[in-house]
This record gives C-alpha cells, structure tokens and sequence, in this order.
C-alpha cells in the first residue's frame, strides 16, 4: 500500500486493515526508485513506513518496488529496515528464497562465470510479473481496442495454478490486482470464482504473504 493512499483514503484503508489483510511497503507515490539517489530512495522508504506505522500500530514486514523496479541498494535499505521479505524479483515462480548480497555480476572478462554472494536473512518472494492485472487485462498503448475479456487472465491464472499444485508442493502463487482493472464488475466476479475453484483443492489456502513467509523460514532454516 502506498503511503500516499493512505494520506488519501485513510477510511477505506482502515477498512481493509480491520478486515485483516497485511498492509505492505509500495513506496509512498509509487514512485521509481531505481533512478533517485541513494537519500531520496531512503527518504521514500522511511515515510511509507511512517505512514503504515501510523495505520497499522507496527513496521510493515513486506515490500514491493513500484513498477518492481529497485536499486542496487533497496536490498540493503530493507534489511536495514528489518524487513521480512521483498515482492519485486522474478527469480523463482512459485518457491521463496534467500536473497544473496555481494553477487559479483561485472566481471572484466565476460566468459567467466559470475560468482554469488552470501544469503541474507531477506526472504525474496516472486513478483508475479505473468500474474498481475497489469499486463494481462489493461488496454493496448493509446487506447487501440479495448481491454480483454476477464476469460483471458483467468485462463492465464488458471495455466499458473494448475502448474503450482501440480507440480510445487506447497507452493505460492501469488497474483498482483490492480484495483482500477480488477475491480471492475466483470473481472471482479472473474476473480472470486477462480479463488472459489482453487480454495476447493485439498491443501489449498488464500493466506496473507508475511504468514505464509514465516512459516517458510521456519521450515527452511537460513545456513550460514
């Protein structure tokens, strides 16, 4: 949630706090943090803390880039921070995991291989890049043609699912929705019909992503 809505819409985010769901880290006006300096991007971070804690009563424990774009120092300001997790990378589809730090990527002589850092106690949770509204139901550049049809991301969602209870026992899937696409009538009901399919397989739960993530480092212990 961008601090920014909640300066806005202090009601309505009230509402969704008090109905349960994790309030997360998303910048304070979506802003584009890969390309402000090193104290800006500190500044946007510290002030949708502030703006969460105010909400909330406690530090957000998750983080998503704005436009899933970081720097090469986020990673740093989140532990920093005491995050517990960040949504912004695509490493993995459906499993968590550590984020390293100190990788060495730029090498002088580009054949040789790149050597990975240490992990970090950052869990990195993918960013669903196939699985966001976004991409998936917004209209063509300049308006060309309509939006497509709510079968068609929940054909996609659905080709996801099917692939992560198939095939990564428990897994996470998680999806992005943008209010101003999916809550409209048609990809709203869209949407609770899949949750209602999926829910109806044994083992299959819709949980807040810090809970979830909790119980994934508990299960699967940082070494070193």
């Amino acid at each position: 949630m961008p601090g920014h809505a909640i300066d806005t819409f202090p009601e309505l985010c009230a509402r969704i706090r008090d109905a349960g769901h994790e309030i997360a880290h998303h910048g304070y006006c979506h802003e584009d943090v890969s390309v402000p300096p090193e104290a800006d991007e500190r500044a946007i971070l510290e002030k949708g803390i502030d703006r969460i804690e105010r909400l909330t009563g406690s530090r957000p424990r998750g983080y998503r880039a704005p436009y899933w774009r970081s720097s090469y120092r986020t990673q740093e300001l989140l532990l920093e921070q005491g995050f517990l997790y960040d949504s912004s990378l695509m490493a993995d589809d459906f499993t968590p995991y550590y984020q390293r730090t100190g990788d060495d990527l730029d090498r002088a002589d580009p054949r040789s291989a790149y050597r990975f850092g240490a992990e970090t106690d950052l869990v990195r949770s993918r960013s669903p890049g196939i699985s966001t509204t976004g991409t998936t139901t917004r209209c063509r550049p300049r308006g060309q043609g309509p939006m497509k049809a709510p079968n068609e991301v929940a054909d996609v969602w659905q080709a996801e699912f099917e692939f992560a209870y198939e095939r990564v026992p428990g897994g996470l899937l998680t999806l992005t929705m943008h209010p101003e696409v999916t809550g409209r009538g048609g990809r709203l009901r869209s949407l609770e019909q899949l949750l209602d399919a999926w829910t109806s397989f044994p083992g299959v739960a819709i949980v807040r992503l810090d809970e979830f993530v909790e119980r994934w480092r508990a299960a699967h212990p940082r070494v070193g």
